[in-house]
Protein backbone atom coordinates (compact mmCIF):
# COMPACT_ATOMS: atom_id res chain seq x y z
CA UNK A 1 0.00 0.00 0.00
CA UNK A 2 2.71 2.13 1.10
CA UNK A 3 4.51 1.52 -2.36
CA UNK A 4 1.34 2.53 -4.30
CA UNK A 5 1.21 5.65 -2.36
CA UNK A 6 4.89 6.49 -2.79
CA UNK A 7 4.00 5.48 -7.47
CA UNK A 8 0.67 8.29 -6.71
CA UNK A 9 2.66 11.07 -4.94
CA UNK A 10 5.34 10.52 -7.86
CA UNK A 11 2.91 10.51 -10.70
CA UNK A 12 1.45 13.84 -9.07
CA UNK A 13 5.27 15.78 -8.47
CA UNK A 14 5.30 14.73 -12.28
CA UNK A 15 2.43 15.88 -13.19
CA UNK A 16 3.15 19.10 -11.54
CA UNK A 17 7.15 19.51 -12.49
CA UNK A 18 5.07 19.21 -16.75
CA UNK A 19 2.67 22.29 -15.70
CA UNK A 20 5.71 24.54 -14.32
CA UNK A 21 7.80 23.79 -17.41
CA UNK A 22 4.32 24.43 -19.62
CA UNK A 23 4.44 28.11 -17.16
CA UNK A 24 7.68 28.67 -17.82
CA UNK A 25 7.28 28.10 -21.93
CA UNK A 26 4.27 30.11 -21.89
CA UNK A 27 5.85 33.02 -19.77
CA UNK A 28 8.70 32.85 -22.51
CA UNK A 29 6.33 32.96 -25.32
CA UNK A 30 4.17 36.16 -23.54
CA UNK A 31 7.50 37.59 -22.69
CA UNK A 32 8.26 37.09 -27.11
CA UNK A 33 4.46 38.37 -28.01
CA UNK A 34 4.63 41.43 -25.29
CA UNK A 35 7.96 43.10 -26.97
CA UNK A 36 6.50 42.17 -30.69
CA UNK A 37 3.20 44.30 -29.89
CA UNK A 38 5.72 47.02 -28.28
CA UNK A 39 7.32 47.12 -31.08
CA UNK A 40 4.33 47.38 -33.42
CA UNK A 41 2.97 50.14 -30.99
CA UNK A 42 5.94 52.21 -31.80
CA UNK A 43 5.91 51.84 -35.02
CA UNK A 44 1.64 52.69 -35.38
CA UNK A 45 2.58 55.60 -33.10
CA UNK A 46 5.39 56.64 -35.74
CA UNK A 47 3.13 56.04 -38.66
CA UNK A 48 0.59 57.80 -37.25
CA UNK A 49 2.67 60.83 -36.35
CA UNK A 50 4.37 60.82 -40.03
CA UNK A 51 0.91 61.11 -41.39
CA UNK A 52 -0.84 63.57 -38.64
CA UNK A 53 2.21 65.85 -40.10
CA UNK A 54 1.87 65.29 -43.61
CA UNK A 55 -2.18 66.07 -43.66
CA UNK A 56 -1.20 69.54 -41.52
CA UNK A 57 0.71 70.26 -44.38
CA UNK A 58 -1.46 69.66 -46.56
CA UNK A 59 -4.27 71.54 -44.79
CA UNK A 60 -1.36 74.83 -44.46
CA UNK A 61 -0.80 74.59 -48.47
CA UNK A 62 -4.62 74.07 -49.23
CA UNK A 63 -5.06 77.42 -47.23
CA UNK A 64 -2.55 79.32 -48.52
CA UNK A 65 -3.24 78.46 -51.99
CA UNK A 66 -6.68 78.92 -51.64
CA UNK A 67 -5.53 82.73 -49.90
CA UNK A 68 -3.46 83.26 -53.42
CA UNK A 69 -6.19 82.63 -55.61
CA UNK A 70 -8.09 85.07 -53.29
CA UNK A 71 -5.40 87.82 -53.81
CA UNK A 72 -5.48 87.42 -57.34
CA UNK A 73 -9.05 87.57 -58.02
Amino acid sequence: MEADMNHQLRLKELAVEEERARVQSLEKQIDVLKRCLEEKLESAVQSKSFFKEQWARAVRELHLMKLAGRRQS
